[in-house]
């Protein structure tokens, strides 16, 4: 395997960094979507973030998915499959936030949207516990084809 493009090694370290994992998945379900969590038992597990789609069992996600990595062994991911995608950030962002809060190795609550193995962050802002999405202009415009 010596004319491997870098993504295409990346690609294969993410496969590794998830067989090595022992990854947990878990799921969150709520009103009409669902939030996963999984939890990785090696440090890489963050390392994931960037290739999302390896966590889904199958069907890919052709609107992308909203992706978090609060510490080192946790991606929290969302598939975007409707116009629900706005609750479900704000439940993803809210689990994220908790989780990085009380975490030791911390990351980044940030939030991202993974999209054709691009990784985008979504921002947003938080008031009164109440979170908003501020989401990028691509973002939006391709949440439009939705539905």
């Amino acid at each position: 395997a010596r004319n491997r493009t870098a993504q295409g090694l990346a690609q294969l370290a993410a496969k590794r960094a998830r067989e090595v994992s022992g990854l947990r998945p878990h799921i969150a379900e709520n009103a009409g979507f669902e939030i996963n969590l999984a939890f990785g038992t090696s440090s890489f597990t963050a390392g994931l973030l960037p290739y999302a789609n390896l966590l889904l069992a199958e069907g890919g996600a052709p609107h992308g998915m909203l992706v978090a990595a609060p510490n080192e062994g946790t991606v929290v991911y969302h598939r975007i499959s409707d116009e629900k995608w706005n609750e479900a950030a704000v439940e993803l962002v809210g689990q994220v936030r908790e989780i990085y809060t009380r975490s030791a190795q911390r990351i980044s609550p940030q939030l991202w949207w993974w999209h054709k193995g691009k990784v985008i962050e979504l921002p947003y802002t938080v008031i009164a516990d109440n979170v908003i999405i501020q989401p990028v202009d691509a973002f939006v415009s391709h949440m439009k084809t939705l539905g």
